[in-house]
């Protein structure tokens, strides 16, 4: 039985990997013309969203590095698609917040995650998507439970 525990799990570690592989060449691709590359794409999503978040903030936000946030704030603010406002409540902290050209460029994301997402689930009926979408939303929950337990 632990035999086909271990199977199953080295299955899912796989599949997952492939899956966020293909995601990572599917939209490196789709926003080619962009000049957004890796987390850049996911760092505008999120400002708009949360704007005059701090790097720290958004690091945890994303499950990324503090420095991983930096060099895409960093090539966003060089873009101008952000900018980021010392925070004066914290003089060593940034406020980042998302440019009029930044916020242009979240329909085309937005646009390019849906082709990747209709990619991903053809041939999947509504019903199918639902479910899998509870299992999905269930083993990040039980990621989210590995990530506080590391901070303890």
């Amino acid at each position: 039985m632990d035999n086909d525990k271990s199977k199953i799990s080295q299955t899912i570690g796989r599949e997952v990997g492939h899956i966020s592989r293909a995601h990572r060449v599917f939209m490196s691709e789709a926003l080619a013309g962009t000049g957004l590359r890796g987390p850049e794409p996911q760092l505008l999503l999120f400002l708009e969203h949360f704007e005059g978040s701090s790097q720290d903030f958004l690091a945890s936000l994303l499950a990324m590095d503090k420095s991983g946030v930096a060099r895409a704030a960093s090539f966003l603010e060089e873009q101008g698609l952000i900018r980021r406002e010392q925070d004066p409540d914290n003089r060593r902290k940034n406020k980042m917040y998302i440019t009029e050209s930044g916020r242009a460029l979240i329909p085309v994301i937005r646009e390019k995650l849906s082709a990747w997402e209709e990619l991903l689930l053809d041939g999947f009926t509504e019903e199918e998507r639902k479910t899998i979408l509870l299992f999905i939303d269930k083993m990040s929950r039980n990621c989210d439970k590995l990530q506080k337990d590391d901070e303890v």
